[in-house]
């Protein structure tokens, strides 16, 4: 992936009140895996679930903070 750049961020919506809610925006892993090797395929599916985790404590902690 010689070059290529993720960009991470942070979202917000506005339902018309003062306060935006916020969250981690990030792109859809799954979407750009290649195919992959069988193998391998249950460590890739453990570790996309930790990714998908790891994205829902940081939202948590952006709504408690």
């Amino acid at each position: 992936m010689t070059g290529a750049v993720t960009v991470i961020g942070i979202a917000s919506a506005s339902n018309g009140t003062s306060a935006a809610a916020q969250t981690i925006s990030c792109p859809d892993v799954v979407g750009a895996l290649p195919a992959v090797p069988a193998a391998a395929q249950a460590e890739v599916t453990s570790n996309v679930a930790l990714l998908q985790k790891q994205i829902g404590e940081a939202n948590q902690r952006l709504v408690s903070s």
